[in-house]
């Protein structure tokens, strides 16, 4: 958010489409996508982390909630993750830079791996369980 909404002082509780909005343009910046989609990758480091919401709002599943940026920008700014900001301008959105990704090395990898475990003898639509995160998995 911009430098005076980065503080969680919003006293409105974010609608149910905004929860969505929210949830989308953090999933967008998160550790796993961010980390591995090239193209939003690309797009942040053209502007020193910064990726406008006239490109966001291109992407499918954001695209279905709102293309406007003021309903956007009002979504974040009910956030209490704080993993994005928007710019002053209301224009873009970037990654906060107090929270860096992840470490993407073969140790990261190994340590990732050694979290999950595989339980056999059940269906192929069983989910793998990531116990750390409580996370569901389903396999393919």
């Amino acid at each position: 958010m911009a430098e005076n909404d980065s503080t969680n002082g919003h006293t409105e509780a974010p609608s149910d489409l905004e929860k969505k909005i929210i949830r989308q343009i953090e999933f967008y910046f998160g550790d796993k996508n961010f980390s591995r989609d090239q193209f939003l990758r690309q797009k942040a480091e053209e502007d020193e982390g910064w990726v406008t919401f006239e490109c966001l709002t291109t992407f499918n599943r954001l695209k279905a909630l709102s293309t406007d940026s003021d309903v956007i920008v009002k979504a974040l700014g009910k956030s209490d993750a704080g993993l994005v900001e928007v710019s002053e301008d209301n224009k873009k959105v970037r990654r906060v830079t107090s929270k860096p990704l992840p470490e993407n090395t073969v140790e990261a990898r190994q340590m990732l791996k050694a979290e999950l475990f595989i339980v056999k003898g059940f269906q192929k639509t069983q989910a793998l369980i990531n116990w750390k995160n409580s996370l569901l998995i389903k396999e393919r």
